[in-house]
């Protein structure tokens, strides 16, 4: 009987990673979409078919959009292996997200019980952000794993693992900075408490591998492009990183715990946050609120993107298994039941058809009226289709290995440069009035429209 409780835990991370599988292999097909289209999967397949390298110049920016090459890089060399096919793509994909549970998993097992930390796995694995990046080839998922892993090293005092972690993190996304930032400053802090700074200097020394592989790289894409970063993404953040910091915030802060069932997080998050009074691990759940807040904070900067943040949601179901676990020690059959609640909530929220890019399971109502419209579009009988759209329908023209069009599809389409000069225009989510063009077909499911005119005049 002690041996099957053992193991409980362990068999419920299991089943939720397993189910996570069962619920997304019919996603496995699917071709690319919105920024796989545009950067990323447009990104591997450039990779793919001109070499793989981790070099700037490897890539063209408008596609790379400046980002660190190893994501591409990596993600093109599993297909040089095992097929250029969406399905080892988002198998990988799937692979990263499996991986990020059980790595959640460790993670959690710091803070609560077994039991409590496989619950916060499932989770994990329960919610629509989670589930609907599992299988896109986008850098996020893989920054989550890196960051958890990073997490759980720094508690178990593994710092050249921390360093690895988070330089192998700045290579995927730049971003991760932000968390090698977070914890040189807490493990400097210690040592300067402690009155030890000066015989752990060359630990502290790790920290500063992370900046100094991102300064490495940007400095090649200086020598490269002739910018550090991407122009567009640098007048971005010089327009609104002050203005829009505090719609931002208000956007971040309502999403993650107002929408998708996770109403009731915030009141047991905030439990965790003040459990440290009598907790025996104040530290480490003050770290990871601080963790959660800084992170919060600095994303509020940049250009806002749902699934950007991606990476708290680990670190917000073990707060989350922690304010549980402490509000209801004495009768913890109750903690498992609450989480249990959430869970549920989180599953019935799936249904849910409100797009919102690729942090709702509802991108595939887009995603398969893309693929219809523009399967109709190729059944055109002339022998060239002069055609004008809109993103992210245009993106999927270009390149019949994105998934969208074959080879003689792609040979008869020809790009106008406005829409008075095409034959057909296909448009997502917006009407299109020209008396010169007729409504040929429109294409529906739930929220996602798409709309295909033909000139007539």
């Amino acid at each position: 009987m002690k041996v099957r409780q053992k193991y409980l835990p362990i068999f419920w991370v299991l089943f939720g990673i397993l189910l996570v599988w069962i619920h997304r292999f019919s996603s496995l097909q699917n071709p690319y979409f919105w920024d796989e289209l545009g950067v990323y999967g447009n990104g591997v397949q450039h990779l793919y078919n001109h070499g793989i390298s981790i070099l700037a110049s490897a890539m063209p920016p408008e596609i790379s959009r400046g980002h660190p090459l190893l994501f591409y890089a990596f993600h093109a060399l599993i297909l040089k292996f095992f097929g250029n096919s969406f399905a080892v793509s988002h198998t990988f994909g799937l692979i990263l997200s499996s991986a990020c549970l059980w790595a959640t998993y460790l993670l959690a097992k710091e803070f609560v019980s077994k039991l409590m930390a496989a619950l916060a796995v499932c989770l994990l694995a329960s919610l629509n952000i989670f589930l609907a990046q599992s299988t896109l080839i986008l850098p996020e998922m893989m920054v989550a794993l890196l960051s958890t892993l990073a997490l759980l090293s720094y508690f178990k005092k593994k710092y050249i693992w921390v360093a690895v972690f988070l330089a192998v993190g700045v290579l995927i996304k730049e971003s991760m900075i932000i968390a090698a930032g977070f914890l040189g400053i807490v493990y400097a802090w210690d040592l300067i408490r402690t009155k030890s700074l000066k015989e752990n200097i060359g630990t502290l020394f790790l920290f500063t591998i992370p900046l100094l592989v991102l300064l490495l790289f940007l400095l090649s894409q200086k020598i490269q492009n002739g910018w550090y970063f991407f122009p567009y993404h640098t007048d971005i953040v010089k327009e609104g990183a002050l203005s829009g910091f505090f719609e931002r915030l208000e956007l971040h802060y309502n999403f993650i715990f107002y929408e998708q069932g996770r109403n009731q997080w915030l009141i047991f998050a905030l439990i965790a946050c003040l459990s440290i009074i009598l907790t025996s691990s104040k530290r480490k759940v003050i770290l990871l609120c601080c963790y959660f807040v800084y992170s919060l904070a600095f994303f509020s900067f940049a250009f806002y993107m749902d699934r950007y943040l991606l990476f708290l949601y680990p670190v917000l179901v073990v707060l989350v298994a922690q304010g549980l676990s402490f509000a209801f020690k004495r009768i913890p059959s109750l903690a498992a039941i609450a989480m249990s609640l959430f869970i549920a909530s989180s599953i019935i929220s799936l249904d849910d058809s409100k797009f919102r890019y690729d942090a709702s399971l509802a991108y595939e109502d887009v995603l398969f009226v893309h693929r219809e419209a523009v399967f109709s579009l190729c059944k055109a009988e002339e022998t060239e289709i002069c055609c004008w759209a809109n993103f992210p329908i245009n993106m999927s023209l270009w390149e019949s290995s994105l998934g969208y069009i074959d080879v003689n599809c792609q040979n008869k389409i020809r790009f106008a440069k406005n829409p008075n000069e095409a034959n057909y225009v296909l448009l997502y989510d917006e009407d299109f009035k020209n008396e010169s063009f007729s409504l040929l077909q429109s294409f529906d499911k739930n929220e996602a429209v798409i709309r295909l005119y033909k000139k007539t005049m």
